[in-house]
């Protein structure tokens, strides 16, 4: 309620708002409910009283709007106490909160396929009458090479020797001769030495073998040296010296001299169980053997159904200026196991397999693997491999033992007897 008093009335005007004050106060607690006010000083206003059982009553003023206004002026305003509540401020939408920060998935090592176990087969039982073994104990994954008087033979992890050596005077006569690699680097994890193989390389000699990378629990290749045939060799590395990882891990390292005499490696990556197949490799090395000098090139990889799954153990015969890869194929564990012959390019391939085995499952011997390449005396060129005999394939039954035999090379083809 809004009151104006002109000049010459002031005390009247006070008198007329103190009226107006006092019923604007009973009219906001209810206690005019139902009169009508009287004698208030007139500006626009509609006042809505309280509610009663009989009735609701309201009260209306009305003035004229002022000509001149003076200098003194008295304002009085109420809020009926059923005038609607202001409206709500506007709601502030609460800003979307960030998603929680996403952190990629590990990388997934694929894992190569199954195999079984290769540490210790127990006992071996004894050679089958008429058996063309040279040695009576299981001696699988061979490389043979002489040095001094003394021909040597290392071979795939045995009960505790990582890579036990044989030792024979003529090829043919064969002793126990310790463990070549009695401490495995710190990355590597014991119980799985497999396929070592050995390059002369001055002062002395550069071990290449296989075992499993702690870390990824995937079968790698790694060097050792020593300054003598028979070792005892040492591995100072701090991880792997091969493992394609992409392609479930590497295995069976091979080295070989070209016809320059360089020196090359040659192993297997071993496949993954969601598809990438087992394929064969070389790579150039340093003149001290203990580094790759250059890329891997694929030489070989599945392709012919003898070979089953799997093609591993490469092995590089160099025969003038020409270059023969054998290698091995299919399970073997099986009597299905078998020596390929593939024709190759140079030394970085490409190579052409045969279609069937060069060497497979006889009377006298069965599945045989895991052929390595050496010279004799005379420089003809040799292969050792193992094999088991036909009545006992497998283990705990069998054992794979050494075999010994010369090659001929002819017209392109390689043959072994």
């Amino acid at each position: 309620m809004r009151v104006e008093v002109r000049r010459g009335m002031r005390s009247q005007a006070l008198v007329a708002a103190a009226v107006v004050l006092a019923t604007a106060g009973l009219v906001a607690a209810g206690v005019m409910s139902g009169q009508r006010a009287a004698g208030a000083a007139r500006s626009p206003a509609r006042v809505t009283g309280a509610p009663s059982s009989s009735s609701t009553t309201t009260v209306e003023t009305t003035t004229e709007p002022p000509t001149t206004v003076v200098d003194t002026t008295v304002v009085a305003e109420t809020t009926p106490s059923t005038a609607p509540p202001p409206p709500p401020a506007p709601r502030r939408e609460a800003a979307a909160a960030p998603p929680p920060p996403t952190t990629a998935p590990p990388p997934v090592v694929k894992q190569p396929p199954p195999r079984p176990n290769r540490v210790d087969p127990g006992p071996a039982p004894a050679p089958a009458p008429g058996s063309t073994a040279v040695y009576p104990d299981d001696a699988p994954d061979p490389f043979v090479f002489h040095a001094g008087s003394w021909w040597y033979a290392f071979t795939t992890q045995h009960g505790l020797s990582q890579v036990p050596m044989l030792r024979s005077p003529d090829l043919q006569h064969w002793e126990a001769h310790g463990d070549a690699l009695p401490r495995l680097p710190q990355w590597a994890e014991w119980g799985y030495a497999w396929a070592p193989s050995v390059l002369a390389r001055p002062p002395g000699y550069v071990l290449y073998y296989t075992t499993r990378d702690a870390a990824t629990h995937l079968q790698c290749l790694s060097v050792a040296t020593s300054l003598l045939p028979d070792g005892p060799y040492v591995d100072t590395s701090s991880g792997p010296f091969v493992c394609q990882t992409d392609r479930g891990g590497s295995i069976d390292p091979s080295p070989f001299l070209d016809a320059g005499g360089r020196p090359w490696l040659t192993w297997k990556s071993e496949g993954t169980v969601d598809g990438e197949p087992t394929r064969i490799w070389s790579a150039p090395l340093t003149d001290d053997g203990l580094h790759l000098a250059g890329d891997p090139h694929e030489l070989l990889t599945t392709s012919l159904a003898w070979e089953g799954p799997i093609v591993e153990g490469p092995s590089m015969l160099v025969d003038g200026g020409s270059y023969h890869l054998l290698f091995s194929g299919n399970r073997w564990e099986t009597s299905d196991y078998a020596i390929g012959h593939a024709a190759c390019a140079g030394p970085a391939g490409p190579c052409t397999p045969d279609p069937d085995p060069m060497l497979g499952s006889s009377a006298t011997a069965a599945g045989p693997g895991g052929a390595e390449v050496f010279r004799g005396l005379d420089g003809a060129p040799m292969i050792a491999y193992h094999a088991w005999d036909p009545s006992a394939v497998g283990y705990p039954a069998g054992a794979r033992r050494l075999h010994i035999a010369r090659l001929t090379v002819a017209g392109g083809r390689v043959s072994a007897a």
